[in-house]
């Protein structure tokens, strides 16, 4: 289906268009001719009249058309006005065939070129048709056109419902039949989700406090007299206990030996949202508040609780994953000695498993571990009191899904509290669910053109010689790294569940210890930690220690990619594909030394960001308020994505064939579903930018939509190669 622009309803239009629509221009559209009128006199006789209209047709034989409809011609039927048209019934009828008839042939000859007669590519036209808002000008407002009805209707970003709609189904799938019969679900997993949904959704429901009692006990957090002997319990409590405070620490198989893999954890917020409940952040802070409080003499509010929350979760610069001397974590965390360090770490572990000066650090979030721990430090008794609010999280949330949650969000919390307990099992009955990632062809196909895009021709020649040797490297070495099912067999938990049991929390709690137990003796492996991260979030990522751009199943499937080698991929190219070249652009800057620093320091993005400022300010209703190096950074990294993305939609015949433009116009609508309501993080940038920007640099967009206003695009691109 495509849209006809042309063909309105027009109620819903301006009064300025109406108008334009009731004088000549009306009559020209239905067809209305006067000068071919016959007009028959009042006073004259009915032979008079018949000899008029008989010379009159003589006259006209010369200038009867060849193409006849039974015994009307096209000429005699624009010879009448639209009232006299549905008065002669013939006419009428021959006209409407002459439009099926029309329409039949067009169909015929575009929809073979569009959908070569395959069913899912007429699917995802009619899908993408249904999406865009007919009422506005493309020209216009291209974000509201693309994403208005997304907005309304959903109201929220596509890449998290597809998130959704992926757990939805597995968990669905699970609590009705346990698993597909062909997938080997450990029973473990499957007594464990039961359970945990029964506490969920019985009636009887005990009160917050009798809840969190089984964690009263690390409540000595309020007590502790340094900032030193609270990290040591925070890394306790997340080695030991699975319950991740500051920090989140695990043990890993990397390059044949057992590293500790440090990152950070979870803020307040994130705990408490990870279901995709509205938590009501004033209700449930007050109420752990309260808990965490009660008898003693401290005293905070939940706003200071919030505000602290949100300091933790600034934005922080992204780094490469570092693989450093487990020494070198008191350049990290400049208030822990080197030897407490250790010493608070092999307390933990079993005597062949503990680490050396030289064991092995692997980390990519040191810099936001400095500005966490710096923040925490400076909070002083409000940064205990968060502490031991964090660790009542990891049982609260439950009681909030238990009380406010729908029957999705029970089934998602014990989806994911089964993922914290037998780790990888999960990611078996996830891929047994959804299935693993179909359309491999085409996938690989769009990613080959897209690296040799990336490096050809002029790509790089904005960055200087030994940045540009560094990129090559880099770019002929990543590899695309579809999710696949790498997960062992994992130790049978021999928990008896009790599905009507309410002591669920305190069961929840032990299996979370015995988990942490397990992965002593068998750590897992970085590459399917990495794997795991992604799984269900719907990002596509590089990963630098698998050297590779891993897509999960979630973007590897419909509404993103489609299978079918009959949908053309314009509709692959908008998406996956712009969302892999992302990546590809960012890929070679984690190698460097200084990491993302090493872009943000080359003057072309900041040249780049500049040209099109002015472009951004005519062509959003919120102009840019600031264009600091991480906006400037990521106006730059869009831009460039959106390029190559196009590009290879050229190199794979999209742009060139006979409707190469109907191909463009459904590029750029895909690309801009991407951002649809995806919100904006702190000082990024918005929806509206994230789909205008990298549009306006491209002529192309302007030329697929025939937009004639160029005091809105821009005459001449923005360099981004």
């Amino acid at each position: 289906m495509i849209t006809n622009y042309a063909e309105r309803d027009t109620s819903r239009e301006p009064s300025s268009f109406k108008q334009a629509l009731t004088g000549s221009s009306y009559r020209r559209l239905v067809g209305e001719s006067t000068s071919s009128k016959i007009v028959v006199n009042e006073g004259a006789t009915s032979a008079d009249a018949m000899n008029k209209t008989t010379g009159e047709i003589s006259d006209r034989k010369m200038r009867k058309p060849v193409v006849r409809f039974g015994a009307t011609t096209v000429y005699e039927i624009t010879s009448f006005t639209l009232s006299q048209l549905t008065s002669h019934t013939d006419h009428f009828y021959a006209l409407l065939g002459l439009a099926i008839t029309f329409a039949a042939f067009w169909f015929s000859v575009v929809s073979s070129a569009l959908c070569a007669s395959s069913a899912e590519c007429s699917s995802a036209r009619e899908s993408l048709d249904a999406l865009m808002d007919p009422y506005v000008e493309p020209c216009a407002d291209f974000h509201r056109h693309v994403c208005n009805k997304w907005m309304l209707d959903y109201n929220t970003d596509i890449v998290n419902t597809a998130q959704r709609d992926a757990i939805r189904v597995a968990t669905d799938t699970l609590l009705s039949t346990g698993g597909p019969s062909t997938v080997a679900i450990p029973r473990a997993f499957r007594r464990f989700y039961t359970a945990c949904y029964s506490f969920l959704a019985t009636t009887s429901l005990p009160s917050l406090f009798a809840i969190l009692e089984p964690l009263r006990i690390y409540a000595d957090i309020l007590y502790t007299d340094n900032f030193s002997v609270l990290l040591e319990r925070a890394i306790l409590l997340s080695l030991d206990q699975g319950i991740h405070v500051f920090l989140k620490l695990s043990l890993v198989n990397d390059t044949g030996r057992t590293s500790l893999q440090l990152s950070m954890a979870n803020t307040l917020t994130e705990n408490l949202y990870s279901e995709a409940t509205e938590i009501d952040e004033s209700f449930m802070l007050r109420a752990l508040l309260d808990y965490a409080l009660a008898g003693t003499s401290m005293r905070t509010s939940p706003a200071t609780i919030l505000k602290l929350d949100q300091m933790l979760s600034s934005r922080v610069e992204s780094e490469p994953t570092l693989r450093l001397p487990i020494t070198r974590i008191g350049e990290m965390i400049a208030f822990m000695d080197t030897k407490l360090w250790l010493r608070c770490l092999n307390s933990v572990l079993s005597p062949d498993a503990h680490f050396e000066n030289d064991s092995l650090l692997v980390t990519a979030d040191s810099r936001k571990i400095e500005h966490a721990l710096t923040v925490l430090h400076s909070a002083g008794l409000d940064g205990r009191i968060y502490a031991y609010v964090q660790v009542l999280a990891v049982l609260a949330r439950f009681y909030y899904v238990r009380q406010h949650g729908r029957a999705v969000h029970r089934a998602t919390a014990c989806f994911f509290a089964g993922f914290e307990i037998f780790g990888h099992a999960w990611t078996r009955m996830f891929l047994g669910v959804i299935g693993p990632p179909r359309g491999c062809a085409r996938i690989e196909a769009i990613f080959s053109k897209l690296v040799q895009s990336a490096y050809e021709g002029s790509a790089l020649a904005w960055l200087d010689r030994a940045s540009r040797s560094s990129h090559l490297r880099v770019l002929r070495s990543v590899r695309l790294k579809l999710f696949d099912d790498n997960a062992d067999d994992f130790l049978n938990s021999e928990q008896s569940w009790d599905e009507s049991s309410e002591g669920f929390p305190s069961d929840f709690l032990r299996a979370k210890r015995k988990a942490q137990r397990r992965s002593f003796i068998e750590p897992t492996f970085l590459y399917t930690d990495l794997q795991d991260a992604l799984l269900y979030r719907g990002r596509v990522a590089y990963a630098r220690p698998l050297g590779a751009v891993v897509v999960p199943p979630t973007i590897a499937k419909w509404p993103f990619c489609y299978t079918s080698e009959e949908v053309p991929p314009e509709f692959d190219l908008g998406t996956v594909g712009y969302l892999m070249a992302a990546e590809l652009v960012s890929a070679p800057f984690v190698h460097f030394p200084n990491g993302i620093r090493g872009l943000r320091r080359l003057t072309e993005i900041r040249r780049f960001a500049n040209c099109i400022r002015p472009v951004a300010d005519a062509l959003m209703e919120t102009p840019l308020s600031n264009l600091s190096q991480a906006v400037a950074t990521e106006i730059f990294v869009r831009a460039r994505a959106a390029r190559l993305a196009f590009n290879a939609l050229k190199e794979m015949g999209g742009v060139d064939a006979e409707t190469g433009r109907l191909a463009q116009m459904t590029f750029f609508r895909r690309f801009c579903l991407l951002a649809c309501n995806s919100g904006t993080q702190p000082e990024g940038l918005s929806s509206e930018a994230r789909c205008l920007l990298p549009l306006a640099n491209m002529p192309e967009f302007a030329k697929a939509f025939g937009c004639s206003s160029p005091s809105k695009m821009i005459n001449q691109p923005c360099d981004v190669s």
